[in-house]
């Protein structure tokens, strides 16, 4: 279940999340399971981290509780997700440009309609995730993903690095 000082603090914007997280950076976020569709997160700090590009290597605390997070409809622009746990979230209809999920488990995990340009998933674990329904992922890296029985039914991923990518039983339909 999701800490409720957390929630509240997100639910009230960018500028009160990025203030509390300055004031508690040891604190780690735990908003598991909750409904944040529509919401607008683009630039938000420290979720998990935010390091400038040239440093983005490591999260600022480690592996991120976000299991079952709704972001659907979310606007992610530059968001970092860097090695959190986000089993079955929604990111159903989500959008952005260079959002970075590198090292994150992502299983079972909603991108249908999603539009995430140049996205990052890096050695990302998106076992059978879904990318369906014209959900488009160009000049996006999945290079050493896991895309093992991900749903890719016409999705788009034009321009995209998939060197090493496993793609066993991924169904690529149209794709």
């Amino acid at each position: 279940m999701a800490n409720p000082e957390h929630v509240e603090k997100l639910k009230q914007g960018v500028a009160v999340w990025n203030q509390w997280r300055e004031e508690n950076p040891d604190a780690i976020p735990d908003i598991r399971g909750e409904n944040l569709g529509g919401a607008h997160l683009t630039y938000t700090k420290y979720w998990p981290a935010d390091l400038p590009k040239s440093a983005r290597k490591e999260p600022l605390f480690e592996k991120p509780i976000l299991k079952g997070i709704n972001l659907r409809r979310a606007k992610i622009d530059e968001t970092y997700f860097g090695q959190a746990d986000l089993e079955r979230a929604n990111f159903r209809g989500a959008e952005g440009q260079r959002a970075d999920f590198r090292e994150s488990k992502l299983r079972n995990v909603d991108f249908s309609h999603a539009g995430l340009i140049e996205a990052n998933f890096y050695e990302a674990d998106l076992q059978e995730a879904k990318f369906e329904g014209y959900a488009n992922f160009s000049s996006s890296i999945f290079t050493c993903a896991n895309l093992y029985k991900a749903k890719l039914k016409n999705a788009t991923f034009g321009d995209s690095w998939l060197a090493h990518t496993d793609l066993r039983y991924a169904d690529l339909s149209s794709s």
